[in-house]
C-alpha cells in the first residue's frame, strides 16, 4: 500500500505542475486581453478628451464678442424673450393684442422687432409693421367686395337623361329653355 500510495503522489506532483502551467498561460492570456482592452480604452478616452477639448475652443470662440456685432443689454434681454419657450403672455405682447391685432401681426413685429432691435410698441409704429396691416386690411376689403359664387341655372334634370323616355326628355328640354329665356 504504501508503495500504492507513493506512485499515486508522484502521479499527483507530475499533473500538478502541469496544471500550474496551464493556469499560468490562461492567467498570461488574461492579462495580455486586459492590457490589449486597457490600452484600446485608454486611445478612446484620449480621443474622447481630445474632441472635448476642441468642443471648448469652438465654444468658446462662439462666446466671444465680435467688433461688429455689439449688442446692448436690452436687446440682449428682447433676444432672449423671443428664444425662450414662454408659458403666457409678456406685457407687452397683452398690450399688442389688447389694441386688436392677432397672432400672425405679433409674429410680423416680433421679426420688425428684432431685427430693428427695438421693442414690440416701437415695431408697430414702423413702416413695414404698417403696411403688413394695411396690405392685410385690403385683401380682406376685397374678398368682402367680391361676388358671391353663383348658383347656376338650375337646369339639372331631376332624373338622368339616360334614364328618360323621349317625352320626359322632350319636357325637360322645353321646361330648361322656358326658365333660360325668362332669365331663372
Amino acid at each position: 500500500m504504501t508503495n500504492h500510495t507513493s506512485m499515486s503522489d508522484e502521479k499527483k506532483q507530475e499533473q500538478e505542475p502541469e496544471e500550474k502551467s496551464e493556469e499560468s498561460k490562461e492567467k498570461s492570456e488574461d492579462t495580455e486581453s486586459l492590457k490589449a482592452s486597457l490600452a484600446k480604452y485608454k486611445a478612446m478616452a484620449d480621443r474622447r478628451k481630445e474632441q472635448i477639448e476642441e468642443f471648448k475652443k469652438i465654444i468658446s470662440e462662439d462666446e466671444k464678442p465680435s467688433k461688429d456685432d455689439k449688442k446692448s443689454d436690452d436687446t440682449k434681454t428682447s433676444d432672449k424673450k423671443l428664444t425662450e419657450t414662454q408659458e403666457g403672455l409678456t406685457r407687452e405682447e397683452a398690450i399688442f393684442f389688447g389694441k386688436g391685432f392677432e397672432e400672425e401681426d405679433l409674429a410680423v413685429a416680433q421679426i420688425i422687432a428684432a431685427n430693428k432691435k427695438v421693442s414690440l410698441s416701437e415695431a408697430v409704429k414702423d413702416g413695414y409693421f404698417k403696411s403688413h396691416i394695411e396690405g392685410k386690411q385690403s385683401a380682406e376689403a376685397d374678398d368682402k367686395a367680391a361676388l358671391p359664387p353663383s348658383s347656376g341655372t338650375g337646369t339639372t334634370p331631376k332624373k338622368d337623361v339616360t334614364e328618360m323616355s323621349e317625352e320626359e326628355h322632350k319636357a325637360a328640354y322645353s321646361e330648361a329653355v322656358a326658365k333660360g329665356l325668362a332669365g331663372g
